[in-house]
C-alpha cells in the first residue's frame, strides 16, 4: 500500500503569511521534492519535504519525526500517514526553504514565472548555482550580468532591464535551457528524473515544454 504525500494548498501558505510569488513557486517545488525518504546514496541523508537532516540537523521538525518514529517504524505506511497529516510540520519545512532558497536568491523580488525557476533550481542545486544560471541567461538575452553567483543590485537591475525590453519570456526560456545543459553534463543515475522535473516546470509555466526547443551556447 502506497502512501501519498498531502501537499500544502495555496490557502495553507497564504494563511501562514507567505507572499504570493512564493506560493506560486512552492506549489510546484513541493511536488518535485516529495515527502519522506532516506536514500543510501544521498549525502543529505534522511529527507522530509526537501529538508535534508544532515544539512539541517537543528530543524525542530526532526523532533516530530523522531516522536512519530518511536511509535511506527520509519518508512512504513503508518509512519508516513502520521507525518503527512501534520500540516504545521509541512509549513515548518516550507519556512526553511523560504529562508534558505527563496529569500537568499532574492526571488521575492521577481515575477512568478522567473521566481519559480530560480527558487526551484536553488532548492535542487544550491542558491549559487541557480543565481549563476540566471546570470548566464541574462547575458544570453543581451543584458550583461557578471556570473558570480551573487545576486544584488546589478543582477536585479539586469532583470528589470530585460523585462522592460520585453524579454521576460526569453529570459525564462534561456534559464531553463542552461539548467538543462547542467543536467545533461551529469552522470548521476537521477539525471532522467531531473530532466523530467525540468520539463514539468516548463509545462507549469508555459503549458508547453520549451526545454525541447534548441539549446543556448555554453
Amino acid at each position: 500500500m502506497k502512501t501519498h504525500v498531502i501537499l500544502l494548498t495555496a490557502v495553507d501558505m497564504l494563511r501562514a503569511g507567505f507572499p504570493e510569488n512564493f506560493v506560486y513557486s512552492h506549489l510546484f517545488t513541493q511536488r518535485s521534492e516529495g515527502g519522506w525518504c532516506n536514500l543510501q546514496d544521498d549525502p543529505g541523508g534522511e529527507t522530509l519535504y526537501g529538508i535534508a537532516r544532515n544539512y539541517n540537523p537543528k530543524w525542530s521538525g526532526w523532533g516530530v519525526v523522531d516522536l512519530v518514529a518511536s511509535r511506527f517504524p520509519k518508512g512504513t505506511v503508518s509512519f508516513k500517514d502520521e507525518i503527512y497529516r501534520d500540516t504545521d510540520l509541512h509549513l515548518s519545512a516550507a519556512n526553511i526553504l523560504y529562508a534558505k532558497y527563496f529569500l537568499r536568491t532574492q526571488s521575492q523580488q521577481m515575477q512568478n514565472e522567473l521566481a519559480v525557476c530560480v527558487y526551484d533550481f536553488a532548492v535542487h542545486a544550491g542558491p549559487a548555482r541557480s543565481i549563476k544560471t540566471l546570470q548566464k541567461a541574462l547575458t544570453k538575452c543581451g543584458v550583461y550580468a557578471k556570473v558570480d553567483g551573487i545576486i544584488g543590485k546589478a543582477t536585479l537591475g539586469a532583470i528589470v532591464t530585460c523585462i522592460l525590453q520585453s524579454k521576460a519570456r526569453q529570459l525564462i526560456e534561456a534559464n531553463l535551457q542552461y539548467r538543462k545543459k547542467y543536467y545533461l553534463r551529469s552522470s548521476s543515475r537521477y539525471r532522467s528524473a531531473w530532466l523530467n522535473r525540468l520539463s514539468s516546470l516548463s509545462l507549469y509555466i508555459f503549458n508547453k515544454d520549451v526545454t525541447m526547443e534548441g539549446e543556448p551556447e555554453a
